[in-house]
């Protein structure tokens, strides 16, 4: 039996145990070439291993906020199992040694796999959703426990705030957990439910989760290194590639641009002199229709030469986090009136960076609209912002019908949309990029059809002005 990747919380560490019928699953899941159809599966899985459970509630809630339910806390396994999965390699920072599973942790298992069962028994009387968030409750409900068991580098017997995220979960979760610990230790009167057909199902889990599967532990954290290696030098390649190909359709629109300007203000020059000297109405209407549209095409003109040529970013210090505020409270209107609910995830206090926050906005406000857009009505957008001492991420994530593949390497083109013509001029992403990779920043999506779409923004949290490193 080998450990779990730590779980970092401040200063400590925390290494919960993997049992080999769990490094097994999780070597099929990262060799799965399509994850999402395994959202059931993995779902199994944690509901049968609670150290496998609060090593996702941890990892996803450090990510953003701890999922209500065990299907949704496999939905985001299933999404972040190549980037999550992920163990030291330096030999100053290893993970503890294999171990034989200990019968405390065996205990464990059953404790929790029981208590989670009768939660969801408990519950079900609320309603089947109440019913899937008392059970995940139910499977976390001792995770103080386990971390006070498990290997670690602190001296504290649990990470700092872990009361304080499992409270997250709903109230009458929480009541449920409670409520079916008291009664599988045997405090309090059984309601009637089979309790020794939950007894029986918790220990045949345990038994299960430690039985052993030579091998399995061993060849899980080569297996997951190889393939994020090959996922960063595939993603580094694309990366390159839409640069390039960005980078091509920028010297184009200039050069372009230029040269289209000149007949456009011709024409409207003509039309506005045709429109001063008309006295025939429906003439006019004519010529004022040539010069709005001429004008039309010399602001996507300008556009182009925008993107093209933007202007050097001006950095200074702000608060990127009350930016953002100030962004949704902007968007508020509107996302009302199109029945989306508009979240922000972020850490508390000021988010002090130096960058230039006009064109942060505008590439920000791009991502909602576009966001917005991609939803239509009634759906959900998302924002979440994390920060480091040096970078940043912000996830803009929106439950729309997803991209699909065959659109994806077009995302950032300007002028491209897979939605129908005429609702917009299709610049916005494109912006968008042009302004993060000014920023030394990078900006990622990662969707598919009928799923959420997530677009991911890293940028530095200090942004040199040009010429500074060289003087």
């Amino acid at each position: 039996m080998r450990h779990l990747p730590a779980i970092h919380a401040g200063p400590g560490r925390w290494f919960l145990p993997m049992a080999d019928r769990t490094a097994s699953f999780l070597a099929d899941l990262l060799l799965e070439e399509d994850r999402s159809r395994w959202v059931s599966q993995t779902a199994a899985a944690l509901a049968d291993d609670p150290a496998l459970a609060l090593w996702t509630a941890f990892a996803s809630r450090q990510q953003g906020g701890l999922p209500p339910t065990i299907l949704r806390l496999a939905e985001w396994l299933t999404s972040n199992a190549a980037t999550a999965l992920r163990w030291p390699t330096e030999t100053n920072n290893p993970t503890p040694s294999a171990v034989e599973p200990n019968p405390p942790w065996t205990e464990l298992v059953c404790q929790s796999v029981g208590v989670s069962l009768l939660a969801a028994e408990l519950a079900l009387a609320v309603g089947a959703e109440a019913s899937e968030s008392a059970r995940l409750a139910g499977l976390l409900w001792n995770a103080g426990t386990w971390f006070a068991q498990s290997d670690s580098n602190c001296p504290c017997t649990a990470p700092e705030g872990l009361s304080q995220w499992l409270a997250e979960l709903p109230a009458e979760a929480r009541r449920a957990a409670t409520q079916a610990a008291e009664i599988f230790a045997g405090e309090k009167a059984t309601p009637e439910i089979d309790l020794t057909g939950i007894r029986r199902r918790a220990a045949e889990a345990a038994q299960a989760w430690a039985a052993p599967c030579p091998g399995a532990g061993e060849r899980l954290p080569l297996l997951a290194a190889r393939l994020a290696r090959l996922d960063q030098l595939e993603r580094r390649f694309q990366q390159t590639l839409e640069r390039e190909k960005l980078d091509s359709l920028a010297e184009f629109a200039a050069g372009a641009g230029h040269e289209i300007n000149n007949p456009l203000a011709t024409i409207v020059g003509r039309a506005q002199l045709l429109l001063r000297d008309e006295a025939d109405p429906e003439r006019r209407r004519e010529a004022a229709v040539i010069v709005a549209q001429a004008r039309r095409a010399h602001e996507m003109i300008a556009d182009l030469r925008l993107f093209a040529r933007p202007p050097c970013p001006e950095p200074r210090a702000f608060d990127l986090g009350g930016l953002i505020e100030t962004l949704l409270a902007a968007s508020a209107a509107e996302a009302e009136e199109r029945s989306i609910r508009l979240t922000l995830v972020r850490p508390p206090g000021s988010i002090m960076v130096v960058l230039d926050p006009v064109q942060i906005q505008v590439a920000l406000q791009a991502l909602v609209r576009n966001a917005f857009e991609a939803i239509g009505r009634e759906g959900r957008v998302e924002l979440t912002l994390e920060a480091s001492d040096a970078s940043l991420a912000i996830r803009v994530t929106d439950t729309g019908p997803g991209i699909a593949p065959e659109h994806r390497r077009h995302i950032f083109d300007p002028f491209f949309s897979a939605r129908q013509a005429g609702r917009g001029l299709g610049m916005g992403l494109s912006k968008c990029w042009r302004i993060v990779t000014n920023h030394q920043g990078e900006i990622d999506v990662e969707s598919l059809p009928g799923q959420t779409t997530t677009f991911t923004v890293r940028l530095p949290r200090c942004l040199e002005p040009p010429g500074a490193a060289a003087s």
